[in-house]
């Protein structure tokens, strides 16, 4: 399979506060992000929920300043920049996977989503995957007043449709 570059396009403040909130991350111990950026999603779940973040991403430059950003925000302690591919990530202690993401990339990756705990939260934005249903989805303004959606997906659940009663439900 080839696997695929992803543009860096940061989450809106808003938006990660929201995919924090609605992935219940004062529940979580452990966050995921899968193309990290500049470390903005894994900074906020340390810095406002005491979460160990790591993120994957393939960007040396955006991995230097994710791990400044880090620093700067006094949580380097808690977070961990893998300069890897998301394809190789491990998600077998994750609590909360946030996947900022193509819906293609996010269909390749579920392999890699299925790598985590059941019932671990598997959180996008704006785009949803394939075959797989939300449990939950939060549509919201961001600060440029562009409307948003935040899917929230529960492995063990969203992507066994039939078993758990979901396959009726689609999203809009």
């Amino acid at each position: 399979m080839e696997r695929r570059v992803v543009p860096y396009i940061p989450s809106p403040r808003r938006v990660i506060t929201t995919a924090l909130n609605e992935a219940l991350a004062d529940r979580a111990r452990l966050l995921v992000d899968l193309g990290s950026g500049d470390g903005r999603v894994l900074v906020m779940a340390a810095k406002y929920y005491g979460l160990k973040a790591i993120g994957y991403e393939i960007d040396e430059d955006l991995c230097v300043l994710a791990e400044a950003n880090a620093r700067e925000n006094g949580v380097k302690d808690l977070v961990e920049v893998r300069c890897e591919s998301f394809y190789d990530a491990d998600l077998s202690d994750a609590d909360i996977v946030y996947a900022y993401l193509y819906s293609s990339i996010l269909d390749e990756l579920k392999p890699v989503f299925k790598g985590s705990p059941f019932f671990s939260r598997i959180v996008v934005v704006d785009l949803f995957i394939p075959g797989w249903h939300p449990v939950r989805i939060k549509r919201l303004l961001d600060e440029a007043g562009v409307m948003r959606s935040v899917g929230v997906y529960f492995h063990g659940i969203s992507d066994d449709p039939v078993k758990t009663g979901l396959s009726h439900f689609k999203p809009s």
